[in-house]
């Protein structure tokens, strides 16, 4: 999921203003950042300010959670080490209630605060609960999975209701 990964870290952050792993924002070494098209949705396009305010959480949580040793990671390791960090900037953020239960509600008040065109806002939010009720049935004992299915779900339904498109340069471009 390379384009799918720089989406979801990009979008869910800016739709629902939670923090995802750490985004690739200046690409790799010799590399450009990804291209996004925010089709129906340029609100959506996070401002330079929440940009350097997500990175700067990111960074925090880095410093908590340094990477592993590139010559003893696993897949297994890197996934853990990215969930970590997800976790820690959600949590930095105040995306977490007392419970340790995702804020939802703080996700529905973001997408208002977005001020989509009014079918977009409604279809999205339509998805919202959709997407919180089928993330709380399936892992309800599970928060960190509850909360990465429903941004999934809502990257997922945001992508196709908006039209918006990632291209990474260099990357051959669908047909």
């Amino acid at each position: 999921m390379k384009v799918f990964a720089v989406f979801a870290l990009v979008l869910v952050g800016v739709a629902n203003g939670a923090p995802q792993a750490p985004a690739n924002t200046q690409g790799a070494p010799g590399s450009a950042a990804p291209l996004i098209e925010w089709g129906k949705c340029e609100q959506l396009k996070p401002s330079d300010t929440e940009r350097e305010a997500k990175a700067s959480t990111v960074d925090a949580c880095l410093k908590e959670n340094p990477i592993p040793d590139p010559e003893k990671t696993t897949n297994e390791s890197i996934e853990k080490h990215r969930e970590t960090v997800t976790t820690c900037a959600l949590k930095k953020e105040g995306w977490f209630n007392d419970n340790g239960s995702y804020k939802f509600d703080r996700a529905r008040t973001e997408i208002v605060n977005k001020k989509l065109a009014g079918d977009i806002e409604k279809e999205v939010l339509v998805k919202h609960d959709e997407c919180q009720k089928e993330a709380k049935e399936k892992y309800n004992d599970n928060f960190i999975a509850q909360v990465q299915m429903y941004q999934a779900c809502m990257d997922f339904h945001i992508s196709n209701i908006c039209g918006i498109k990632v291209q990474i340069p260099g990357a051959p471009t669908p047909a």
